[in-house]
Order: structure tokens, then C-alpha cells, then sequence
């Protein structure tokens, strides 16, 4: 039997939280259980609730390690090139089955939590850290002198948080949207409410 420390339990945390991953792409939420992880994953029931006490914890943690459709990344953005950069990976999500069901399940979780009379602390948690994400690289952008900020760094961080979950929404209600269109009019729209600069071509 290997032994059990630090480094092995937190393999089997990323083992478990990968198999709920494909367990929730593949099914949707409600349609998940936490049989179906253990199964996914090899182990016992009881071996995944030694890790995770219910199944939202596993659903929290398997979003943390793969949240794939989420445009700012933990990455730096030092420029306004490096903010928008990974808006483009909408056209790719929308444009494969598996995006597709990333997003999915992004909306069941929301629909969840639209049910709750208050926050669900670690989902709660979550959404600041995404939040400070943001205000972080625009507070960044405006220090390097790539934006204006003329709405104000915290009413421009609500906004593009907005904007960008309100692209996406708009993107899966109505499939006659182009989603070229909706790229292009969130890249524009995330540009005027920061006042980003022109950027001007090289070469």
C-alpha cells in the first residue's frame, strides 16, 4: 500500500477532481453523482468522501483545476493585447461539443445557484478571487498606461464582468448569432468602457 502523504493525497485530490471534469462535461450537473466520480476515478465511495464531504465541494474544486471557458486567466496582462487575447477562445468553445459543454455546465452551476437564499461561501470566494483577477491586471494596464479607466477601475471591473458573461449568454440563447459578431462586439465594448489606446500596427 503506498504511503499516505501530502504528495500522494493531493494526487489523488487531482485524480478525483480530473475524473469529475469529464464526469460533469459528459453528464451535466444533475445528472453527476459522486458514484459516478469513484467509479470515473477507480476508487470506493468512501475514498472520495475522505477528500470531498458533498458534491459540491468536488464540482468547486474540479472548476478550479479545469475551468477552460474563463477569458482572464492567472496569467499577467501587462498589455491590452494580453487582456483580450483569450476572448478569441469563445470562437473555439462555441465552435466544439466540448466548449459547448463547459459552458453547459457553467450555467447549470449558476442555475444552482440562483436557488440558494444566500452565497455558497466557497462559490462566493471563487467569484471575488476572479474579480481581484481582474481588477488586478486592469490596475496594471492603467499603471503602464495602456488604458484610461474613464468609468473608474472598480465600476469598469463590474462592467467587463458583465460583458463578458452577457456575451456568452447571448452566444447560447439565440443560435443565429454569429459568433464572430459576438467576439468582435465584446472585444470593442471591453475597449471603451476601459479606454484602451489605439493600438498601433508594426511592421
Amino acid at each position: 500500500m503506498p504511503k499516505r502523504d501530502e504528495a500522494y493525497m493531493l494526487g489523488q485530490r487531482t485524480a478525483f477532481t480530473q475524473a469529475a471534469v469529464e464526469c460533469l462535461l459528459r453528464k451535466g450537473l444533475v445528472d453527476t453523482s459522486m458514484q459516478d466520480v469513484a467509479s470515473a476515478a477507480g476508487v470506493s465511495l468512501g475514498t472520495l468522501y475522505v477528500h470531498f464531504t458533498d458534491k459540491y465541494e468536488l464540482v468547486l474544486a474540479a472548476c478550479r483545476a479545469s475551468y477552460g471557458g474563463w477569458s482572464w486567466s492567472n496569467k499577467p496582462a501587462n498589455t491590452w493585447a494580453d487582456y483580450v487575447s483569450e476572448i478569441d477562445q469563445l470562437r473555439k468553445y462555441f465552435r466544439s461539443d466540448r466548449g459547448r459543454r463547459r459552458i453547459r455546465l457553467s450555467l447549470q452551476i449558476v442555475a444552482e445557484l440562483v436557488m440558494n437564499q444566500k452565497n455558497m461561501q466557497d462559490f462566493a470566494e471563487w467569484y471575488d478571487e476572479l474579480v481581484t483577477t481582474i481588477r488586478q491586471n486592469l490596475q496594471t494596464l492603467y499603471d503602464n498606461g495602456e488604458i484610461s479607466l474613464p468609468l473608474g477601475l472598480q465600476q469598469t471591473v463590474v462592467t467587463h464582468m458583465l460583458l463578458y458573461h452577457g456575451a456568452t449568454y447571448c452566444a447560447v440563447a439565440n443560435r443565429d448569432i454569429e459568433i464572430d459578431t459576438v467576439v468582435t462586439s465584446l472585444r470593442s465594448s471591453l475597449a471603451l468602457t476601459a479606454g484602451a489606446k489605439p493600438q498601433i500596427a508594426t511592421g
